[in-house]
């Protein structure tokens, strides 16, 4: 095989088949999970190393693109790849009490799903993928989500499976317009079309990626269904699944279909509303839960607005917020699992004083917050500021000033968070906590941290990113080269 062809491979097929057999193992099966996750990250990250500006290609099945299967790998999906199984090894490491004996099944089906979605080179197969993610979701929803709070999980259920029946409307509008599903191909006859018939795919592919992506006015589901689910978990889902809505919304609107300015506005209009009232909803909620629940939906009006924006600046700081996002939401949800658990509480009022037992959770919390915030020099600061300094320089400023905005009520409810579980009252009891559920958190603030400190690996790679989505030819020119059964490596 050429260069690049069995790592694309293991990396959707490894937790699928790993995710087939691991009921046999029994009692051990955590042992096998935790084996195939590492060595997931792993793969993960030496591909992303040997990677390096290049663009990995594979052809399944005995047809020629654009008809056959077409996986690719390059430096945005490398990257996303690697921050996926670092999410998942963390928050499975910290969920220590699954309720159903198809836990492990469950999470590797969902990784699979993922990586498929994160590979996929047409439209049909990233339905694949998203089913994939649909199925495992919503079933670890109603077998590990809160028995008292499991109801809520009924509006995740609905909004997906309407984004998925309108998700089949959109291939067969596409491929009835266009005959072809293939992004390269898609990108090659859309090229320049910006009638009415052209902009019908994009135009039905969006409504499903902004309830994939929790983009406003389709996020409600969100809030009202993440809360419900063990913290860890919830850190996952929060941390990875709208995360992979947002990658399919950079890669077509940046690789596949034609530059359009009403899409472009209508992004930053939606942007800037999916922030302001997002931040509003996590200001006025009263559980932790809840607070980085609403966040998760406001982080991506950003990540929205940088798309919208549409330099390669622009896109690269898109990414770069994308993957900051990813690490410094999971360690937030991680942290309040270790905060509720400490206090057995739900409720904020119910929390006290936990920098008197628990200092170190603290400094945590504080790193991750301040990073959420986007104060220096935490990594959330980079992100906004390679944001707003090309947002100036296109002269957005009113897109800007409403992110600016609503960095203020982002430190805010961070604050809300450390004075009512931090600093107020002691409670009467607190439980113990044990020392491995600190583990994932201490990997992600590290992660973090490390951003943050020594940001210039990060911003070089993501300006690859960029530059590898905008290159519709050279991806074009490299897809129709495939042969039968082959694959590229360049």
């Amino acid at each position: 095989m050429v260069v690049g062809a069995w790592q694309i491979a293991l990396l959707f097929l490894l937790p699928l088949t790993v995710a087939a057999i691991i009921p046999l193992f029994g009692r051990y099966a955590h042992y096998l999970g935790f084996a195939a996750l590492i060595f997931q990250f792993s793969l993960a990250l030496s591909s992303m190393f040997e990677l390096a500006d290049s663009r990995w290609m594979v052809a399944a099945g005995d047809w020629l693109a654009p008809y056959g299967i077409v996986l690719v790998l390059d430096s945005f999906s490398s990257l996303m790849q690697v921050m996926v199984s670092l999410l998942f090894l963390c928050c499975t490491w910290s969920y220590t009490e699954p309720k159903t004996p198809y836990y492990w099944t469950l999470i590797l089906l969902l990784l699979g799903g993922v990586s498929l979605s994160l590979m996929s080179g047409d439209l049909f197969n990233l339905f694949v993928g998203f089913e994939l993610m649909l199925m495992s979701s919503y079933t670890l929803m109603c077998s590990e989500g809160d028995v008292n709070r499991r109801h809520r999980a009924g509006s995740y259920l609905a909004m997906n499976v309407m984004a998925s029946f309108v998700y089949l409307i959109a291939i067969a509008v596409t491929y009835g317009i266009t005959g072809q599903l293939n992004f390269a191909s898609l990108s090659l006859l859309l090229e320049g079309d910006v009638t009415v018939i052209g902009m019908a795919p994009a135009a039905t592919i969006l409504i499903v990626l902004m309830i994939k992506s929790a983009i406003f006015p389709l996020y409600f589901w969100l809030p009202d269904s993440y809360p419900t689910l063990p913290s860890p978990i919830g850190g996952l889902f929060a941390g990875v699944l709208s995360k992979v809505g947002l990658y399919v919304l950079f890669r077509l609107f940046m690789s596949v279909f034609s530059e359009n300015p009403f899409f472009s506005q209508l992004l930053i209009i939606l942007g800037c509303l999916t922030m302001f009232f997002g931040v509003m909803g996590a200001v006025s909620q009263k559980s932790f839960r809840g607070i980085l629940s609403y966040h998760t939906t406001s982080q991506v009006g950003y990540i929205v607005l940088a798309l919208a924006l549409g330099s390669e600046m622009a896109i690269a700081a898109g990414v770069f917020f994308l993957a900051h996002n990813m690490v410094v939401k999971c360690g937030l949800f991680l942290i309040g699992d270790i905060a509720e658990k400490k206090c057995c509480a739900y409720k904020l009022e119910n929390f006290g004083a936990l920098w008197t037992v628990a200092p170190f959770l603290g400094l945590l919390f504080l790193a991750q917050a301040l990073s959420l915030a986007g104060l220096p020099p935490f990594s959330g600061f980079w992100a906004k500021y390679l944001l707003f300094f090309e947002g100036i320089r296109l002269e957005a400023y009113l897109a800007i000033g409403i992110a600016l905005l609503t960095s203020f009520f982002t430190l805010y409810s961070m604050i809300k968070i450390w004075n009512s579980a931090f600093i107020g009252d002691q409670i009467e009891k607190y439980e113990s906590v044990p020392k491995r559920q600190y583990i994932g958190s201490i990997v992600l603030t590290v992660v973090a941290l490390g951003i943050g400190l020594y940001p210039e690996p990060l911003i070089q790679k993501c300006q690859r990113a960029a530059s590898s989505l905008i290159a519709r030819g050279e991806y074009q020119q490299q897809v129709f080269e495939i042969g039968i059964k082959g694959s590229r490596g360049e």
